[in-house]
């Protein structure tokens, strides 16, 4: 049946698939963008052609207009944004697209939809097509999921020299074993059986006449290189019978032919009866080494072995002594194109040289068993290696890097959550999905332009077929679009907007009569170097020489054997061309007389640097290029300015004339009248100082009385001459007042030590009140522990005897000091579990309710609260519905209405507690105590369903505390469930065992409880797992609720809920 058309033109756009979208089986498809900056316009003039510029880049396109780059020199090859950016009509652009259509996507299929299992789908989709431009990259998914059931055929191949006889004996008593356990596995199950020893020649052989009729030490057959002995059937009874026929012999080395055997085993399909829609198995078993290609030689056997079928009518391998061993690279060959499984089942002592061979067939699935010296183990050997190949998934495929294709995976597998570069997954199981996402990458163009891909597991037929068309040539280059003899190609032909000459014409447009050169050798003829472009970008080449382009501005010309030099690209000063002080030639200034520098800046005279001192630069710097560059001075002053006059680092002459201006103007300061007198200047004294340009003002304190004074001078650099102004009067600060600092610290210590003085107080008015408190409520606590059942019997009866209250009232008195007194002897953890049943009663249970009440010990503190309730009246009017035997007694005793779902089939609430609680949809495992059917039955009665248990029973993942899973099963189902169970969903299961009785726990409904206990740590879909389990024969019930509980009110120790 064709299945769908899926047909999806991804040109340029990426659907990049989410990690959500895994899983859901679509088919879903992208082209990955390449660079879209790719210069596509360096494609080589050595072979200007639409169909090199398409296979330079998937993102280049090519103009074919003719007069395209007729006047401007535009490159054809570009984007396709760019080439219409530059003029090209659309429709002379050439820019094949990649296109993929899924052809055939049936569905994957599950048990029992399929009629025959030989028609199985394991893999979607079947069918697609491709095509794809070179550089170009596509990405689809392939989904694989293992069909139930799914047919095998396995042959066996077993060496049958001597040291195998005991081998030999023990695969016959074996044989109904075998097929029972691989039925198990799959019902669609297939044997056979082949045998082999070895060359019969020499060195192979013992060359004595009677040891070649009989070369064992008691009688046996002749040496043969492989017999097929029976071909794959259902009939066990046949296989027991054709090994037990099977004649041993045996050969002279160590290493037996065994290759000949799998060869032959594989070419020959018809003889050995392989389906095509099947696992082909083959089990080779030995207690030796092997031969392999150059071996032969040693017998003057020099033919490589052509990989053929050569059985005669009897089964014997006829070519053993024409043909050299098969190479180890023929049999992954033969293995990977006849898509087969290998398990190599050998002695201990050669298990390290057939892991090295396993190793060395990639993309095969094989595997190396350890076989014990009777192979007493073969059938567990066989099942357990065909479960890790048959759980081992390797994506393979037919491309080849030579034909320019490529093919890369990667896969989330089992997990989930990462996307992984790889084509393995591992631990996959019946019924289990994976996903591979597949790229496919055109790398190159070859001759060829249609392939035809397979991509599928190893060791199935089942592939998925791509028929890829790779786009390596563009349609104006066809025949019919060629315009022969284009008269502007000078008699040549127009193809694709070029020309393409004939004759002894070349150029660009066959002008050029120049036999035996090609346009390319022209064109480099126009290069200053290798590297250049032709004419620097800035002219044609005509017939090898350069022909510079024009300017718009007449005066600006380009001009050199190249077209390197212009007259407009010179360095520019001000934006001015040689700053308008000398000529600009070929990229470089003349400059005029008087001028100098790159662009003719610098004037040689260096009048403009001569400062007011008549120095050049102020004697600080030096005169570069018309402008003053100051120096840093030894001192590590700074100079600056047009003509380094300012020096802001440089100290002033304030502290050198502060003696002089203390001891002229006060006497004070370090300065005797002798020193005084030697001072250079003489001060003028004034009442404010004047406002004068060029003058430094100057102020400091006189330690003599902290006052400060101001001054003052200006000093001339050239004279050397300084003039002083100090004025008369100091700025002196008013007198401390000590008093009133001293009488303000003494208030601020009064004033701190009062509010210390209330903090106390107020905290131990606060720890005194506290400790009060304490004392009362363990006072009160106190008396609760005297009261004994005694004094509350004697208490009752003169309450009774005076009419005090009712009866009613007194038995619940009665319960009520009963659990005062109980309280107290409660543990924390016992406390919370009561306050979170009583706080879920509160809040969810009104008049009238009908109720659910679960099992477990949370919910007796739920049945206690009814009583008092109910018995106090502030509930009336409830209906209880028990999930279990205890605890339809708890209910009974507190004297509350017990009904069943015959009398209450719709209920309003129902509370019960749980073995563990997770996630935000409050996933639980209940069953602890063996009621989960009833409860899971009550809880689907009812509108609202809460859950109340103690915080131990909270957890992150499931099965972190409570590492099982109960089902309620029929006992007629228990065994046949602890079977399949492991099988299907891995961990163990135990038969859950009575402690007070012998046999197993029988539940309220007479059945038997299993405890599944699952793989931690691995992620699982429990929706999925708890739909096959109850979808399974026998399962009553499991202790999975997820999804239904509307609220969980946990409890903790301290006291919070």
């Amino acid at each position: 049946m064709l299945g769908h058309v899926i047909p999806l033109l991804l040109v340029s756009a990426t659907l990049a698939a989410e990690v959500s979208d895994w899983k859901t089986g679509d088919v879903t498809g992208e082209v990955v963008e390449g660079r879209k900056d790719f210069p596509c316009y360096s494609l080589s003039r050595d072979n200007y052609t639409c169909s090199a510029c398409i296979q330079l880049h998937d993102s280049c396109a090519w103009c074919g207009a003719p007069l395209f780059d007729a006047k401007k020199q535009y490159a054809r090859c570009d984007n396709r944004a760019r080439l219409l950016e530059h003029g090209c009509p659309e429709s002379y652009i050439e820019d094949p697209q990649t296109i993929l259509e899924v052809e055939k996507d049936e569905p994957l299929s599950d048990k029992g939809q399929v009629e025959n299992e030989d028609d199985a789908v394991q893999l979607k989709p079947q069918e697609m097509f491709v095509e794809i431009r070179p550089k170009s990259r596509v990405r689809f998914n392939v989904t694989y999921r293992q069909a139930v059931d799914y047919p095998v055929d396995l042959y066996y191949l077993m060496d049958l020299s001597y040291s195998m006889k005991d081998d030999k004996q023990k695969l016959s008593e074996l044989g109904d074993l075998l097929a029972v356990r691989m039925r198990n596995i799959t019902k669609n199950f297939r044997l056979g059986f082949g045998s082999f020893i070895d060359k019969k020649l020499m060195p192979f052989i013992d060359p004595r006449i009677e040891k070649q009729k009989s070369p064992c030490a008691e009688p046996c057959a002749e040496p043969y290189g492989f017999k097929h002995q029976m071909t794959l059937t259902t009939n066990t009874e046949k296989f027991k019978a054709e090994v037990d026929k099977a004649e041993i012999s045996g050969n002279l080395d160590a290493p037996e032919g065994g290759f000949d055997a799998v060869v032959q085993a594989l070419a020959c399909n018809s003889k050995i009866g392989w389906r095509e829609r099947a696992r082909k198995m083959v089990v080779f078993s030995t207690d030796a080494g092997f031969h392999f290609a150059g071996d032969g030689r040693l017998a003057g056997v020099v033919e490589p072995n052509d990989g053929e079928c050569h059985l005669d009518r009897d089964g014997y391998y006829t070519e053993t002594l024409n043909q050299d061993y098969p190479s180890i690279a023929l049999l992954h060959q033969m293995i990977k194109d006849r898509k087969a499984n290998i398990i190599f089942a050998v002695t201990k002592g050669n298990h390290e040289l057939y892991t090295q061979l396993s190793e060395s067939l990639p993309d095969v699935s094989s595997s190396v068993g350890i076989l014990e010296t009777d192979s007493r183990n073969i059938v567990d050997l066989i099942e357990g290696e065909y479960l890790k190949i048959s759980e081992k998934i390797i994506m393979v495929d037919n491309a080849n890097a030579s034909d320019g294709l490529k093919i890369t995976y990667r896969s989330m597998c089992l997990d989930g959550t990462t996307l992984r570069d790889t084509n393995v997954c591992e631990g996959i199981r019946v019924g289990d999905e994976v996903q591979f996402e597949v790229t496919l990458e055109a790398t190159h163009c070859v001759e060829k332009r249609d392939f035809v891909l397979r991509i599928g597991p190893s060791g199935l037929d089942e592939t998925l077929i791509v028929n890829v068309k790779v786009l390596c040539d563009c349609d104006c280059e066809q025949e019919d679009r060629i315009v022969e003899n284009a008269e502007e190609c000078h008699g040549g032909d127009m193809v694709c907007g070029v020309c393409r000459c004939k004759g002894g014409n070349v150029g660009r447009y066959c002008e050029c009569n120049r036999p035996g050169m090609s346009t390319a050798a022209l064109n480099e003829k126009c290069k200053r170097t290798n590297e250049s472009a032709i004419c620097e970008g800035r002219g044609v080449c005509n017939c090898g020489r350069c022909e510079c382009n024009p300017r718009q501005n007449p005066e600006e010309q380009i001009s050199g054997e190249f077209c390197e030099c212009d007259n407009f690209n010179c360095p520019r000063h001000d934006r001015k061309i040689c700053a308008e002080h000398g000529e600009c030639n070929c990229g470089q200034c003349i400059c005029a007389p008087g001028w100098t520098g790159r662009a003719c800046e610098c004037p040689i005279s260096q009048d403009s640097c001569m400062s007011a001192n008549g120095k050049i630069c102020n004697g600080k710097g030096e005169c570069i290029c018309g402008r003053c560059r100051c120096f840093d001075g030894p001192d590590g002053n700074r100079y600056s300015g047009a003509k380094c006059e300012i020096c802001p680092t440089c100290p002033t002459k304030c502290i050198e004339y502060k003696p002089c201006v203390m001891c002229q103007q006060w006497g004070t300061g370090p300065y005797d009248e002798e020193r005084c007198a030697e001072c250079p200047f003489k001060v003028i004294p004034v009442e404010e100082l004047p406002e004068l340009n060029e003058t430094t003002a100057c102020q400091f304190v006189d330690p003599a009385d902290d006052c400060t004074f101001y001054y003052l001078y200006y000093y001339d650099e050239a004279t050397d001459n300084a003039t002083v102004w100090v004025r008369e009067h100091k700025d002196c600060p008013p007198p401390v007042p000590v008093l009133a600092i001293v009488l303000g610290v003494i208030a601020g210590i009064v004033i701190l030590g009062l509010i210390l003085l209330l903090v106390w107080k107020l905290l131990t008015v606060l720890h005194d009140r506290a400790e009060y408190a304490k004392f009362n409520n363990e006072r009160l606590m106190a008396k609760w522990d005297t009261i004994n059942r005694v004094n509350v019997a004697v208490l009752l009866r003169f309450a009774l005897k005076d009419s005090l209250i009712t009866l009613a009232q007194v038995r619940l008195l009665a319960a009520t000091v009963r659990r005062m007194v109980s309280s107290t002897e409660l543990s924390p953890i016992e406390k919370a579990k009561r306050q979170a049943a009583y706080t879920c009663a509160e809040k969810n249970i009104t008049n009238g309710c009908r109720l659910g009440v679960g099992s477990g010990s949370t919910v007796k503190y739920l049945v206690e609260y009814l009583e008092v309730s109910v018995k106090s009246g502030k509930l009336q009017n409830i209906v209880c519905v028990p999930t279990s035997f205890l605890t339809k007694k708890w209910l009974l005793d507190a004297g509350l209405p017990v009904t069943d779902l015959d009398g209450t089939p719709e209920l309003d609430v129902c509370i019960d507690g749980a073995d563990e609680v997770v996630d935000s949809h409050f996933t639980c495992i209940k069953g602890g105590g063996g009621c989960l059917a009833r409860e899971k039955i009550v809880q689907h009665a009812a509108k609202k369903f809460f859950v109340i248990a103690d915080s131990s029973k909270e957890s992150v993942n499931l099965g972190e505390h409570y590492n099982h899973i109960p089902i309620e099963v029929l006992p007629f189902a228990a065994s046949s469930v602890m079977r399949s169970l492991p099988r299907t969903e891995g961990g163990t299961v135990q038969l859950r065992m009575a402690t007070k009785k012998c046999g197993p726990v029988i539940t309220d409904n007479n059945n038997y409880i299993i405890d599944w206990a699952f793989e931690k740590n691995k992620p699982r879909d429990w929706k999925e797992i708890q739909l096959r389990l109850a979808n399974t024969p026998g399962i009553v019930e499991t202790g999975l609720f997820i999804g239904v509980v509307d609220k969980v009110y946990f409890a903790y120790p301290d006291g919070m809920t």
